[in-house]
């Protein structure tokens, strides 16, 4: 018997249920709390210092720890049970002679249980991971408490990994959790991450948010690149219809106007997996393989397709991503590699000194960045591509690139980053981290 289950964690910032918190060793008492923010210029957001195990302030104004974050909003965490009917064989295949049926499942069935996670997003609404409830006959839930609910699946997609469920009946005693912005969501704001997937208890955890705008749900299949079946309600019913990809159009685009330049750009192109994308693609994407010439039929509409000479396809990716090493061969028979550099001269000085920036704090972040790079650079275990970029002092618009924005920067998302590089010597990554300041 295989049991299916999956963590479906509610990722909860604590900045999202107000206050902040400073840090602290795990085995102090709280102390008065200071201020929660730097000083900063007026209207500038206030800079969260990432806190420790022991959380000195959660409210204003009240002490507080994880075991009270986690308590807010464990009633919206529930635990889900689906369960797959089987039918079992009336035999057994063997060495050319039948076994006996097994005892009980001669003919039967065999029910095949799977746990998971769901958080209580709305009234009546869970949302849970799609592999969890996948074909699976039977549903329910269950809360913090032990009560149980029925529910019915209101959808879900495998691509995300999600689904949602609809609870059957009275669902008053399950509490929605409140809901926070994910686009105010900052590097290095601290996270819980709150389920029950085994049935056995609710869990926690506790990290800091590392990176952002990564994610798997892009175009990574060779129907939403190309070309392929997609549901379609336009005519009214239910169905599916031949849809061209966002390559496929591109193409045509291209093919339109010979004389004028296309550019593809794909960002992350490593962490896609080449040959699923292109499909029969693979090969005209190459430079001697352009042009009517060397047309192909596609496998959905079987009619003949070719990549313009007129479109260029620009890759980017990281290289101090292990997932590199895996498609590094296909990629390198295709493309031109240029190692783009950290940039801390002049063009990134002028840039911020056109943004009105003092030019003693330019010349201090070029000096220590440029610095730090070479500590990175110069470590057996990181190396040349682990250097920190300058997109990291780019600031957005009307966020004025002032001593307070780049103690916030050095703070929330360059210090965190250190703390990953040298998670096995935090004080070395503090060290690194205070030089900046």
């Amino acid at each position: 018997m295989k049991l299916r289950h999956a963590l479906l964690p509610l990722l909860l910032p604590l900045s999202w249920l107000g206050g902040c918190a400073r840090p602290q060793p795990a085995s102090a008492l709280p102390p008065p709390a200071p201020p929660c923010a730097s000083a900063a210029a007026p209207g500038a957001p206030p800079v969260t210092v990432l806190p420790r195990p022991v959380l000195d302030r959660l409210d204003p104004g009240g002490a507080a720890s994880i075991a009270d974050v986690a308590e807010r909003v464990t009633a919206s965490v529930v635990s889900v049970h689906a369960t797959k009917v089987i039918s079992a064989p009336q035999r057994l295949p063997g060495f050319g002679f039948p076994f006996p049926p097994w005892p009980g499942l001669d003919g039967g069935e065999w029910r095949a249980p799977g746990l998971g996670s769901g958080v209580v997003v709305a009234p009546g609404v869970v949302v849970t991971n799609h592999h969890v409830v996948a074909d699976a006959n039977e549903l329910r839930v269950t809360d913090r408490e032990g009560r149980q609910y029925e529910v019915e699946l209101a959808g879900s997609d495998e691509k995300s990994d999600l689904a949602v469920l609809r609870i059957v009946g009275d669902s008053s005693a399950l509490a929605p959790l409140p809901m926070g912005s994910s686009s105010k969501l900052r590097l290095g704001e601290v996270v819980l991450a709150i389920g029950n997937p085994f049935g056995v208890g609710q869990t926690v955890t506790m990290g800091i948010v590392s990176a952002k705008g990564r994610s798997d749900l892009g175009i990574n299949a060779y129907e939403d690149f190309i070309q392929g079946y997609r549901p379609d309600t336009t005519e009214g019913v239910s169905g599916f219809k031949l849809k061209n990809g966002v390559f496929y159009r591109f193409c045509r685009r291209a093919q339109q106007e010979p004389d004028k330049r296309f550019v593809f750009v794909i960002d992350e192109i490593n962490r896609g997996n080449l040959s699923k994308i292109f499909g029969e693609l693979l090969m005209l994407i190459e430079p001697d393989k352009r042009g009517p010439d060397h047309a192909l039929t596609l496998t959905y509409s079987e009619e003949r397709f070719h990549v313009p000479k007129n479109l260029h396809i620009i890759g980017m990716m990281n290289t101090a991503d292990r997932s590199l090493a895996m498609v590094d061969y296909a990629l390198r028979r295709r493309f031109r590699f240029k190692e783009l550099e950290p940039c801390f001269n002049g063009k990134f000085k002028k840039h911020l000194l056109d943004l009105k920036a003092e030019k003693a704090l330019v010349e201090r972040i070029a000096e220590r960045m440029t610095a730090l790079n070479t500590t990175i650079s110069e470590d057996g275990a990181l190396g040349r591509g682990y250097r920190i970029g300058h997109s990291f002092f780019c600031p957005p618009d009307k966020v004025a690139p002032d001593e307070a924005w780049y103690r916030g920067v050095v703070k929330g998302e360059i210090k965190p980053l250190l703390e990953e590089y040298w998670f096995d010597n935090p004080d070395k990554a503090e060290k690194e981290a205070n030089k900046l300041l």
